[in-house]
């Protein structure tokens, strides 16, 4: 892949104690990829929900097949898990969708990920 580099990717996961979910851990893992802005014409082809979502949006391709990162509303059925989260210039960069094309030409995974806004205060 070209101009991939090494990204951490965060894990979040959650637990239910008498009602409250908290997270309870954190565990990282790296993943060699590349990252890039979408442009506005890629956000207009993008999914009705991911386009209208406030943020920054990106995409990260990677042929690290090996290691798959859950996507928004991808976790357990109970709720205990969140969308995994990459590491990029010291923001979080959460996943919302997927793109699967490893039955093509180049086997890869894009992912669509979204840098939430930050209410001004």
């Amino acid at each position: 892949m070209i101009n991939a580099r090494t990204y951490t990717v965060r894990r979040f996961t959650k637990v239910i104690t008498s009602g409250v979910i908290t997270v309870a851990e954190v565990s990282t893992f790296e993943i060699m990829g590349n990252l890039q802005p979408m442009s506005d014409r890629q956000i207009s082809a993008a999914p009705e929900g991911f386009r209208e979502m406030p943020g920054g949006k990106f995409k990260f391709y990677t042929e690290d097949l090996s290691k798959p990162i859950l996507v928004s509303g991808g976790g357990l059925i109970d709720g205990t898990t969140e969308p995994d989260a990459i590491e990029y210039n010291g923001a979080l960069l959460y996943v919302h969708g997927i793109e699967d094309r490893r039955h093509g030409l180049i086997p890869h995974i894009k992912y669509l990920l979204i840098q939430p806004q930050v209410p001004a205060t």
